[in-house]
């Protein structure tokens, strides 16, 4: 499974960037999968054989009220293949009918890209919904809506099942005590209290470091990355706030985690945000994403062009142009000054 966090700067949609961003991250997968699905049902699966899925079953009845991320990966016993779907869901507020609906367009979204694909069968979705939301309702499946139909004619319900993540049930005591699943425990508390600037000043250190055993201080990195990010998207916290909870964090983080925060605090990019005007947003965004991914490059030059393209959500050519454009102005700064030297030269043979 590869590492393809894709996160731009500043975004209309945080939550879903954020959501799947994280969730492209093998190890933060994995511990989603143990999260979100029965014991009984993890054992049935090889999780060595997940990887993601570079396709999505939204369509536009969809958009407004679901993202998805798609996991397929084989079962032990006969190696057939499952999907494994992340809902995120967008609304503050809605009904279980309503959820409910759309798992089932879903759904049927998949069965009919099989048929029209011309699959062998059908390929098994298991639908797992995360919620962030205010509304505080139960995990009722299909039959639970028609309790009072008699036990003979329930054989004519759909028949199907989904999962749920619903942070708002979700104590912030019960999170920390997730100790066999320590990455997503970050992800989940800075999701649940997206609306909740006080939480966020409390607590950026503790949100933007990952524990977990033997894991590549990279990845960590990324997390953090996106993690900061994602909180200065979604929320109204100040450039002084942000700076001054990162000088807590340890060294080898913070360097990542300041340059992160700058480029989303760069005055271009502010600005444009802010004016709300569509050309100077634009522009603003267009001339302080360049400087940002300049800056990124500088500070990180073994990141690979495709890498580099995945966290900033941008074209790879468009990074590949930008270091030429940095490798270029190196070798004309290098060039001057060895002329320089060459010319001093001269003048003292003179």
């Amino acid at each position: 499974m590869k590492d393809t966090p894709a996160f731009s700067l500043m975004t209309a949609k945080p939550h879903d960037h954020y959501f799947k961003s994280v969730g492209s991250i093998p190890e933060v997968a994995i511990e989603l999968l143990k999260v979100g699905l029965p014991k009984k049902v993890l054992k049935k699966l090889r999780l060595e054989t997940l990887s993601t899925e570079p396709t999505s079953f939204i369509d536009e009845g969809l958009q407004e009220h679901l993202s998805d991320l798609i996991y397929t990966c084989e079962l032990k016993k006969g190696g057939e293949k499952i999907r494994v779907c992340l809902l995120f869901e967008h609304k503050r507020k809605i009904s279980q009918r309503e959820l409910i609906l759309q798992i089932i367009r879903y759904i049927l979204n998949i069965l009919e890209d099989d048929l029209r694909n011309d699959r062998e069968g059908f390929t098994l979705p298991i639908p797992i919904i995360i919620y962030n939301g205010e509304e505080k309702w139960d995990e009722l499946q299909m039959r639970d809506l028609f309790e009072k139909l008699p036990n003979e004619l329930k054989k004519y319900l759909l028949d199907f099942e989904y999962e749920a993540i619903n942070l708002n049930k979700m104590s912030d005591e019960n999170i920390l005590a997730m100790r066999d699943t320590m990455l997503v425990r970050n992800i989940f508390l800075a999701m649940k209290h997206a609306w909740d600037d006080e939480f966020y000043k409390n607590n950026i250190p503790n949100l933007l470091i990952f524990e977990a055993e033997n894991m590549n201080l990279s990845v960590l990195q990324i997390l953090a990355n996106l993690t900061i990010s994602y909180i200065i998207n979604v929320s109204s916290i100040k450039k002084e706030e942000v700076m001054q909870a990162t000088q807590v964090l340890p060294a080898d983080l913070r360097a990542g985690v300041k340059t992160t925060a700058m480029m989303l605090f760069e005055e271009g990019l502010e600005k444009g945000v802010k004016k709300g005007e569509k050309k100077g947003m634009e522009k603003g965004r267009d001339e302080g994403m360049n400087t940002a991914v300049i800056q990124f490059l500088a500070k990180f030059p073994k990141s690979t062009d495709n890498e580099v393209a995945e966290i900033f959500n941008l074209p790879v050519l468009r990074v590949k142009n930008l270091r030429e454009e940095l490798q270029n102005a190196a070798q004309a700064k290098t060039t001057s000054i060895q002329n320089s030297k060459k010319t001093s030269k001269k003048g003292k043979t003179l």
